[in-house]
């Protein structure tokens, strides 16, 4: 059942519309490759120890050895996985605001426009400092949204 008022479905289709973009980033930079990380190994030794390290042991390795490149590996995984957690959010809210389920709406709005904005500001910003607080568990899990006071204007977690 369709519910939205006929004053607000132009805005209603506006809002489909920007989501499709941004949904569009997504799908066409998988497309082309554009989070795709391809590095090569600088010797036979790391060749060896990549090898004979899990997953997680050869991104330790990874981001004391090649500093650089783990940032833009990370940035590469972040970025996307945000801005589809956030098309999916919206998508959502906007269907429930079709059906008139306001309430709904909002708690669906709440996640991708004060969490995930956050965090995409945050690297916008604060690129270094936030690969360092994403990279080490203890300083993510200090890093509480909630908390932060609107008024601030640096954030001393991240600085």
């Amino acid at each position: 059942m369709y519910l939205l008022p006929d004053k607000h479905k132009l805005s209603h289709k506006v809002a489909f519309y920007y989501h499709d973009m941004i949904g569009k980033l997504v799908v066409d930079g998988e497309k082309e490759n554009k989070y795709f990380i391809k590095y090569k190994l600088k010797s036979d030794n790391e060749r060896n120890m990549y090898e004979n390290l899990s997953q997680d042991e050869f991104y330790e390795w990874f981001r004391k050895n090649r500093p650089q490149e783990s940032s833009e590996f990370l940035a590469k995984t972040i970025v996307p996985a945000i801005l589809s957690e956030f098309c999916q959010f919206v998508f959502t809210a906007l269907e429930c605001s079709e059906k008139g389920k306001l309430s709904v709406t909002y708690s669906l709005l709440r996640k991708p426009f004060k969490d995930l904005l956050f965090l995409l500001e945050l690297m916008i910003y604060y690129f270094d400092s936030f690969i360092l607080v994403i990279d080490d568990e203890k300083s993510f899990e200090k890093l509480d949204i909630a908390r932060i006071k609107p008024k601030e204007k640096k954030i001393s977690l991240m600085l």
